[in-house]
């Protein structure tokens, strides 16, 4: 090859170069970002125990409540209840699919009774939420369970629903008196509170409870009927019903 043809064959390829580096460049930048196909999956604004106390009472209903979303639907919710130190307490395991799956959005809420041999203590609750992919995700929080010979008592507590008449008694023991009785009837879709307020009712310490809820305007579907009891030194005691209208 020439001198000539050398330097002409030199100035070529100084000069394509850097086009063919611009072009590379920008093939590179111009490829999509890949799609990143996770789905979302959260718990949020839990309760354990009344207002969030993380505190509940032997023989006395857990209150648990939280919100589970999805970018997808939610396939199912499970709550472990264990003792923080292994084997020495109460278990409790339950999964929840009735209103659960196949909802994008949850409000979930549960009153779980904690039976009479359980065993005083700290424990660890855990939410486990389930998507349809396959995906899950996990809440920890911790709950204090005591043993107060004090708080009030439920016992012979019985429901029957006859049409839209609702039939609630029970035989409540309050050592430390009375203060507040009401029964809250709640499923996803409708919840009404009935409070009882007649003379004479604040103070005592044995009360037996015989009321009809009359439920005609609650659609028909499956509910939770919850009877709360609050003594004058602010403890509150639950019994869980459920029921199908």
């Amino acid at each position: 090859m020439t001198t000539k043809k050398c330097a002409i064959f030199r100035y070529v390829i100084l000069f394509a170069f850097p086009f063919l580096f611009v072009n590379c460049a920008k093939e590179k930048d111009a490829q999509p970002e890949p799609i990143d196909t996770r789905t979302v999956l959260q718990i949020s604004d839990v309760e354990i125990g009344t207002n969030d106390s993380r505190t509940a009472y032997v023989n006395g209903d857990l209150h648990l409540e939280a919100k589970v979303t999805a970018s997808t639907k939610i396939k199912q919710l499970k709550i472990q209840i264990t003792p923080s130190i292994s084997g020495h307490g109460w278990i409790f395991s339950q999964t929840f699919t009735e209103n659960v799956s196949g909802a994008e959005s949850l409000h979930f809420h549960e009153h779980i009774y904690i039976p009479e041999n359980a065993r005083a203590g700290v424990y660890d609750v855990l939410f486990i939420a389930y998507d349809e992919n396959g995906e899950q995700t996990r809440y920890k929080g911790s709950l204090t369970i005591l043993k107060d010979p004090l708080i009030p008592q439920i016992a012979n507590a019985e429901i029957s629903l006859s049409g839209d008449v609702l039939a609630v008694t029970a035989d409540i023991k309050i050592p430390s008196g009375l203060q507040e009785i009401y029964i809250e009837v709640q499923s996803a879709a409708w919840t009404r509170k009935y409070a009882f307020t007649e003379a004479g009712l604040v103070g005592l310490t044995n009360y037996t409870l015989n009321k009809t809820l009359n439920l005609a305007e609650a659609p028909s579907g499956h509910y939770h009927v919850h009877i709360f009891v609050t003594d004058r030194a602010e403890k509150r005691i639950g019994h869980t019903f459920h029921v199908d209208k």
